[in-house]
């Protein structure tokens, strides 16, 4: 079973937020959000998600990050999936 998903980022998106699909076999698992100026996302629970089935192939999608002149995406990355 898993406990929760979520991603953080070394240095914190400016001016908009990034957000991201976490997909499991192509089928999308779970939706994270990375605030302006935050260096976490939400929170997705564990009770809200399906089961990972054996051999199931994980895929993450970034769907917007800031794309002002001025703004930066953050850096460094990381979706945790705790279980």
């Amino acid at each position: 079973a898993v406990r929760d998903l979520y991603a953080v980022v070394a240095e914190a998106p400016t001016g908009e937020h990034v957000s991201l699909l976490v997909r499991q076999n192509g089928a999308i698992y779970g939706v994270l959000t990375i605030p302006a100026g935050a260096n976490t996302s939400n929170v997705v629970s564990g009770i809200d998600l399906a089961p990972l089935g054996s051999q199931s192939i994980l895929t993450l999608d970034v769907t917007a990050v800031p794309a002002s002149g001025l703004d930066t995406p953050g850096r460094d990355l990381t979706v945790i999936l705790r279980v």
